[in-house]
This record gives structure tokens, C-alpha cells and sequence, in this order.
């Protein structure tokens, strides 16, 4: 029997009925939009129903679009997940926790400021790779990138991405900080490069000055004084100032964090509270 809920896909679809779910996958956590299992080498997402009737053929369709995205820093949707007969969620490969690492421990945890910088430098690239397709991410965050055992980055929970002219599927608050800040719209690929600069520097700046919870509270003086501060080139002060401006057309952070010296502070904890005024 044809799945009902979605008209045409090219995509390989695994069935199961709903009452063997918990039987036959492992349910590894919830989070908005759905529930995450897994088996064998796969996890799988099933969208909550409420979720589920608002956006399914779209999603599906976006899905499709995505699983033609072939990137190694990201690990996206390759299939769809019929339950009880009705398309109700995808699949992807499975990061296992075992074999890999969440970012937060290399960026919050370590010590190692040059496996950090080179770890960010490749995270930078991605992005730009991924930009060049035509597609945004929206929600960068350390909790959405996973490290492997040589401490390669993979982007996970992919399927919210915007591409070919599908949007965001969450209302994601992080898209809005640039608004919030400069009062003015940009572009979802300069909304990312500003993320991107925010999750590169966080961990050299001792003290905590960036706080995600209350970024939307700083204004363009904040960040004005905050790379006042920084001990770095002047030249690579001037790209940061894009990335942490109402200017357009941002650069990416890498090329920027390769000219950091790892073994100089480039943020003295007693300049916090100069900042933070």
C-alpha cells in the first residue's frame, strides 16, 4: 500500500508498524520537533504529530533535497520512515556517542588552543562549502556539531536547514540576534557567518563575556570594545569588526583564527568588566 500522507518521493523509505517501535529501536532523546531513535548503524526521527500535519510534504521535500548533499562535515538525511503506514520521519548514519564527541568538550574543556583553532578553522570551512550550495544552517551551536575520534567536525540534526527555497522548519531565536542588535534584516548566509564568529571566539575570551542567553541585549559598542581588547593583528581586528557588525556581506572566521597565536592570550580575564559595561 502507498504511503498517504505524501504524494511522490524518491527516496527509500524503511516501514514499521507503531506498535513495534520501542521493540525494535533504541529511543536515544526528544527534542522539538520529534523523537530520536536508533538501530543497528542508523538513527531515526520521527516528527511529533502536531508537527507533523503543518509541514510533512515540505519537510519530505526538503528532506529529498538535502539527502543530495554529499559533505563529510555533515551527516544528512538519507532516507524516510513510514509508520503504520504513513510517511512520519527520516533516517540518517548514526554518531554513536561512543565514537564521538560532542564539540562543547574541545571548546569549553580543553586546554589545547591549537587543536581548537585548527577544529574551528575546519568548522569555518564546512559552512562556506555549504553556503556555495545554496544552503544555511540557522542554528550553529556546539551542541550541534560532533567530533570524530581525529577531531574532524560533523554537523548534526541537518533537516532544519534551509534550501531551494525551504525555510527554517523551527523558529530558531539565534536568527534573530543580528535583528536584535542592529534593528535591520540580513542575509540567513551573513546570520551564520556572525554565529559562526560568536562559537570561534567564545572560547578565547576568558571570563565568559558572551553569554548566548543575553546576546540580543549587546549593541554594536559591546562588540566595538570587545576587539578593542583582543590582542591580534590589526588587520584581522578590521574582519572581526564585519563579522560583529551591521555590515553586509561578512567574511568567515577562519582565515581570521589562523592568524591567532596559540600560545598568546588574545583576551586578558581583567578587561571583562571593561567590556561589560
Amino acid at each position: 500500500m502507498q504511503d498517504k500522507n505524501i504524494i511522490k518521493t524518491n527516496l527509500p523509505i524503511l516501514s514499521i508498524e507503531e506498535r513495534n517501535l520501542y521493540n525494535t529501536f533504541t529511543f536515544l532523546g526528544e527534542g522539538t520537533e520529534g523523537k530520536v531513535f536508533q538501530k543497528d548503524n542508523l538513527a531515526f526521527k520521527i516528527f511529533h504529530l502536531k508537527r507533523l500535519r503543518k509541514i510533512l510534504n515540505c519537510k519530505c521535500q526538503k528532506i529529498e533535497l538535502l539527502s543530495k548533499l554529499n559533505d563529510s562535515s555533515f551527516c544528512f538525511p538519507i532516507g524516510l520512515l513510514s509508520l503504520n503506514n504513513e510517511i512520519k520521519g527520516y533516517y540518517m548514519p548514526l554518531i554513536e556517542s561512543g565514537k564521538y564527541k560532542n564539540m562543547d568538550e574541545l571548546l569549553y574543556k580543553s586546554n589545547n588552543i591549537s587543536k581548537m583553532i585548527e577544529c574551528l578553522c575546519k568548522v569555518s570551512n564546512a559552512v562556506e562549502r555549504l553556503h556555495k550550495l545554496g544552503v544555511t544552517i540557522g542554528d550553529i551551536r556546539p551542541k550541534n556539531i560532533m567530533l570524530a575520534q581525529n577531531d574532524e567536525p560533523i554537523f548534526i540534526d541537518t533537516d532544519n536547514y534551509s534550501i531551494g527555497g525551504y525555510d527554517y522548519d523551527l523558529n530558531l531565536q539565534c536568527v534573530d540576534f543580528l535583528y536584535d542588535i542592529y534593528h535591520k534584516n540580513f542575509s540567513y548566509e551573513d546570520i551564520d557567518k556572525f554565529l559562526l564568529g560568536i562559537l570561534a571566539i567564545q572560547p578565547f575570551l576568558e571570563g565568559s563575556v558572551i553569554e548566548s542567553q543575553i546576546l540580543m541585549q549587546h549593541d554594536d559598542a559591546y562588540f566595538q570594545n570587545l576587539i578593542q581588547y583582543m590582542h591580534i593583528d590589526k588587520k584581522y581586528k578590521e574582519a572581526l569588526r564585519l563579522i560583529f557588525s551591521d555590515s553586509p556581506n561578512k567574511p568567515y572566521v577562519g582565515p581570521i583564527l589562523k592568524r591567532i597565536n596559540p600560545t598568546e592570550r588574545i583576551f586578558k580575564y581583567q578587561d571583562a568588566s571593561k567590556i561589560n559595561k
